[in-house]
């Protein structure tokens, strides 16, 4: 990714955008009001970082919030299904593997026995990712 330079309309976007990222994995769900809140910049700021977040595929409206009058207000949480891994780790004689996501939700750990088994690193990586995946 090129470096953009500071102070730049284009910079400030992308800090506030990370900081609004940020925010909802740290908070959960938020509406816009909240966001800008937290953030401290303004409802019409707050709108256009979750639009860009949205564009980009790593937030979706996840519900909505009834205020005291008006309409409800859309809460906005990250894309587990976008935004997700596998960790892996090699032992003498397994393979551990689960699927880990941004929200840190809690996924089944799988153990694939190695003993006997023909190996490579390439397959030992591809049968934890397709375990993990399995299992979650």
């Amino acid at each position: 990714m090129a470096q953009i330079d500071p102070g730049t309309s284009a910079w400030l976007r992308t800090r506030n955008d990370r900081e609004a990222l940020r925010l909802i994995l740290e908070h959960g769900p938020l509406t816009r009001t909240r966001l800008g809140e937290l953030s401290g910049m303004s409802k019409p700021t707050a709108t256009q970082m979750i639009a860009r977040l949205e564009r980009a595929d790593l937030v979706l409206p996840v519900g909505e919030v009834a205020g005291s009058r008006g309409p409800s207000a859309v809460s906005w949480g990250v894309r587990t299904d976008r935004v997700a891994g596998v960790a892996v780790s090699m032992l003498d004689g397994s393979i551990q593997a689960t699927l880990v996501d941004a929200t840190g939700q809690e996924h089944p750990v799988v153990d694939l026995p190695v003993i006997g088994e023909e190996r490579s690193p390439e397959q030992d990586i591809a049968r934890a990712v397709d375990a993990a995946c399995a299992a979650a």
